[in-house]
């Protein structure tokens, strides 16, 4: 090599030289060489220079294994990711999003982003992009929404999307994550659909116990015994609370989206107290339970809807007698504090583990 440089004259470009030092290190050296020349301009002799760019080299590997683990991990998302730049160019996309989309990475670089919206989003997707330089109000980017995508074969579909802003190199970019939600709402029309049809189909046949039940406690098959009576009215009053049940059922969107309605009145609640003891007494006699309502019940009058607190009343003795050892008590007790009052449902079960409390 040395000698190639004497006989043309020329410098051969740098190249990398691993050597090994006194310390049985390797290091990695930058090396030139160029050609040592007489007063007449004839190479006589070679100079050659190194450099020790090991720490150099190390750092440039590091940036590669980290860049390809990046990139393995983006390659691998299920979700769509896709970068912009600020006039809404597509700058890359990762597999995911070549597959939600139905095109290919190469015919969607340079392509505005709105290509894959469907209307009114794609109208509005510059819009917000150049609101967002200009004034930093969010609508999309750093919050995310739901919208509807538009695929390569013109197909609409809905997507999740979350957009957030970045700096590359120098230069500012965004990044929009995508998950096609499909199925997912699919799934919920689906879930709409069974409930309303078992909604239904329960409201129907309640619908007809009730009006039997009115019919029977208004004298149509004449007079009732006192002990059956009280039987009749508490199936009555039952058959009541279950329609307001099933009625909520068909309202499932307004309980998820925390608009249920509530029937405020006042009540005593010592009353409601001696109601729920008696609609669950049977439940509690299957089980060989006995429900104590202590004694007395101190004055307490408070706003509620009578319904639900009956509800709420049914599942905690319900579950109170379901696990109770047979022949013990569940008792119900009622005390007054500063400011609101307490009821007390207690029994002598196993008691909630604490991995389920």
């Amino acid at each position: 090599m040395n000698g190639s440089v004497i006989e043309t004259g020329e410098a051969l470009p740098p190249y990398d030289y691993i050597m090994t030092n006194a310390q049985g290190e390797k290091r990695v050296l930058l090396t030139t060489k160029a050609p040592l020349k007489d007063f007449s301009g004839n190479p006589i002799g070679v100079v050659s220079t190194s450099v020790d760019i090991t720490e150099r080299k190390q750092a440039e590997e590091a940036l590669r294994q980290s860049e390809a683990r990046t990139r393995a991990i983006v390659d691998n998302a299920l979700d769509g990711i896709i970068t912009i730049d600020e006039r809404g160019s597509i700058q890359s996309v990762n597999p995911a999003a070549e597959i939600i989309f139905g095109y290919e990475e190469d015919f969607l670089i340079g392509q505005n982003l709105s290509m894959l919206a469907a209307e009114p989003y794609r109208s509005a997707h510059d819009r917000y992009l150049a609101n967002y330089i200009t004034t930093k109000e969010a609508k999309i980017i750093g919050i995310g929404r739901e919208v509807e995508g538009q695929r390569a074969n013109g197909e609409r579909f809905p997507m999740d999307l979350a957009v957030s802003e970045v700096v590359l190199d120098d230069e500012r970019a965004f990044v929009g994550v995508v998950r096609d939600i499909t199925e997912r709402k699919e799934m919920e029309r689906m879930k709409t659909e069974f409930v309303s049809t078992v909604s239904h189909e329960l409201r129907t046949p309640l619908t007809s116990i009730r009006g039997s039940l009115g019919l029977v406690n208004g004298g149509a098959v004449g007079e009732i015994p006192e002990q059956a009576q009280t039987m009749i009215n508490m199936a009555e009053q039952n058959t009541e609370r279950l329609i307001n049940l099933v009625n909520d059922i068909l309202d499932i969107e307004k309980i998820e989206a925390g608009k249920m309605d509530f029937r405020m009145a006042p009540l005593d609640l010592g009353t409601l107290l001696e109601q729920a003891v008696e609609a669950n007494r049977g439940f509690a006699e299957e089980c060989e339970v006995t429900l104590v309502l202590a004694k007395p019940l101190p004055e307490a009058e408070v706003d509620g809807d009578e319904d639900r607190l009956l509800q709420v009343l049914a599942n905690l003795l319900s579950n109170a007698a379901k696990f109770s050892a047979r022949g013990s008590d569940v008792t119900i007790s009622l005390s007054a504090t500063e400011d609101s009052f307490r009821v007390t449902i207690a029994d002598k079960g196993p008691g909630i583990p604490n991995e389920f409390r």
